[in-house]
């Protein structure tokens, strides 16, 4: 053994000098450029070739394991029995976007893989994307929907998606820059700060807000074009694209819960202390924030708001002892009382509104049960025993439902 040692130190002790300070000089070289590439990489999103999602061709080639369980079609993973509707958005005309996710494990000993596809009907009919190994994450915003998702999971890759003309388009998200107004833009928040996107192109400047309207908990556009914040403390608009800003202040508390009418003439405000125990006390305004009044509400209840129509009405959750899946939803009647609940046919979540339309996704069948007597302990529902496939519609504000499978 000890004469192995010795050849391996002589050949190792003849090799030139210069060779091994070359490939010393160019290690250091590439973790200089690692280093530098891993900081340009937090600063901004990678570009990457812009494309209609229906014609993009598939990501960089995912995990192995993943790649055994990749739907063939978008199509293809809509239709599985396993698939399940995540999202769904009403789109003017009678269209609609819905988002459809899979996973499944390439085998016991892995984990699972998970696949996504967009579904959206047109007037050539019902469309899907390539599957992507991501959840897609859209959002409406009065009569936008947008949003972003990451490839790969990874947030310094991410790619903007548009509704053009009832059809997803996908953009490189990037971000250079800052900007103090919104202009025609998009606002979009991406798990940091807000962002002004350009919706052709993708490029993005991080939004600079003045001191007491940074960090708002929602922003909301109306059909106008106003751009609405809320925050603890304050609520505050914008007519012209951010260069001026009216402000609302309202007393302080924790928690702030917000709805806006598509007009938005009708916002109501609940402030609460937490989401399981609340003042029991709501603002309303008819006039788009002019002048507001103080109404009771004897019940106590922390009320989420799922729809606030142009009419002065609204349909609330309450939160006080229900999850986020609701069997029912109470009505505020146009003079702000908050009235009997509204008994729907399936358990309900998600709730998306366009119009008077209202959406929700069917979680099961409504529990005939009594509603339990107010507590700060939520419903327990029945665990799910099938994916969701469906989606449940109202044309009228809530009073009667129709089933759709958006695929």
């Amino acid at each position: 053994m000890s004469e192995l040692k010795d050849l391996a130190w002589q050949a190792q002790s003849r090799s030139p000098a210069p060779e091994l300070e070359t490939l010393l000089k160019r290690s250091r070289i590439r973790l200089w450029r690692r280093r530098v590439l891993a900081i340009a990489t937090g600063v901004a999103a990678i570009a990457v070739p812009v494309g209609v999602l229906v014609n993009q061709r598939p990501d960089a080639a995912p995990e192995p394991a993943a790649t055994q369980v990749r739907p063939a079609s978008g199509r293809e993973l809509a239709h599985s029995a396993d698939a399940e509707l995540t999202r769904f958005y009403p789109l003017p005309g009678g269209n609609w976007v819905a988002v459809w996710n899979r996973c499944r494990q390439p085998d016991p000993a892995q984990p699972s893989a998970c696949w996504s596809t967009l579904a959206w009907r047109s007037a050539t009919g019902v469309e899907f994307t390539e599957p992507a190994d991501n959840f897609p994450w859209l959002d409406p915003y009065g009569d936008l929907v947008y949003g972003f998702r990451n490839v790969h999971d990874d947030p310094k890759n991410r790619r903007l998606i548009t509704i053009e003309n009832g059809r997803p388009v996908e953009h490189p998200l990037t971000v250079a820059g800052t900007t103090s107004t919104i202009g025609d833009g998009l606002l979009l928040t991406t798990g940091g700060p807000l962002l002004v996107v350009d919706p052709r192109t993708g490029s993005a400047r991080a939004l600079q807000l003045p001191a007491d309207l940074r960090n708002p908990d929602r922003f909301f556009r109306d059909r106008t074009g106003r751009w609405w914040l809320a925050k603890k403390g304050l609520l505050a608009w914008t007519a012209d694209g951010g260069r001026t800003w009216t402000r609302r202040p309202i007393t302080q508390s924790q928690y702030l819960a917000s709805g806006f009418s598509p007009d938005g003439r009708t916002i109501l405000l609940q402030e609460q202390s937490s989401e399981t125990e609340g003042p029991g006390e709501y603002l309303r305004s008819r006039d788009g924030g002019r002048t507001w009044t103080t109404i009771p509400e004897p019940g106590k209840r922390v009320l989420g708001f799922d729809a606030v129509f142009d009419d002065g009405t609204a349909l609330v959750t309450d939160k006080t002892y229900r999850t986020t899946v609701m069997t029912s939803l109470l009505r505020i009647a146009p003079d702000g009382s908050v009235g009997t609940e509204v008994q729907t046919p399936y358990a309900l979540s998600s709730i998306a509104t366009l119009g008077d339309q209202v959406t929700g996704l069917v979680e099961g069948p409504a529990i005939t049960s009594p509603s339990p007597v107010p507590t700060t302990t939520p419903t327990p529902l029945p665990p799910r025993t099938e994916p969701v496939h469906n989606v449940a519609i109202s044309n009228n504000q809530g009073r009667t439902w129709q089933l759709l499978e958006p695929r």
